[in-house]
């Protein structure tokens, strides 16, 4: 038995059933569904898992590691000033689950589902929302020790301001709004940014 339940958790079959969460939320994967297009078994979930919200816990700390940790990469790079940032939200523009197949952010979609937001869920919509502040502050830091940012623009207020901007996106981007509306935000964002610079005498 041991030895079929590790069959079931290859990489394949957890990010197929990240996705189907991913796309779907919590509430509306009933166990069955994930049994009938991921492949896993009853046995893998409730033996690894403890059952659904085990297993959705896991794949919510999956897609946080996995797919919001490659989304932020271009935040990883404080030194390029309002460049980082500007990078991020064109990135946003270009990721196909984001721009074009209107999954959202799964953690994003959890914190909207006060439902189903316990303690563990909560505690990985937190760590993301900080890490994405922080990221984006730091950028902002970095761009004005380079002489690059307005003096009266306030780091933190602005780094609050983006990362709220990035929550609404990604509910945006879940809604069944034209594609149109998610690009036009993001542009209006890079020329908030394009704001932010200081003019080089």
């Amino acid at each position: 038995m041991a030895n079929a339940i590790e069959r079931v958790l290859s990489e394949p079959v957890l990010d197929k059933t990240m996705r189907l969460f991913w796309a779907k939320g919590y509430a509306q994967t009933p166990i069955e569904e994930i049994v009938t297009v991921t492949g896993f078994n009853r046995a893998a979930i409730y033996s690894r898992f403890g059952g659904k919200r085990g297993l959705f816990l896991a794949m919510l700390d999956r897609y946080r590691h996995r797919v919001t940790a490659r989304l932020l990469d271009p935040l990883r790079r404080p030194e390029d000033g309002l460049d980082a940032i500007a990078a991020f939200y064109r990135q946003l523009a270009e990721t196909p689950e984001l721009a074009e197949h209107s999954l959202g952010c799964l953690l994003v979609a959890t914190a909207a589902d006060q439902a189903n937001l316990d303690a563990p869920a909560s505690a990985l919509v937190a760590s993301y929302l900080e890490e994405l502040t922080a990221l984006i502050r730091a950028a902002l830091e970095n761009a004005r020790d380079q002489g690059r940012l307005c003096p009266a623009v306030d780091a933190a207020a602005s780094a609050d301001f983006l990362a709220g901007n990035v929550l609404g996106l990604m509910t945006l981007a879940r809604w069944p709004a034209p594609s149109r509306a998610f690009h036009n935000q993001i542009d209006e964002v890079l020329r908030y940014l394009h704001g932010l610079e200081k003019e080089q005498q």
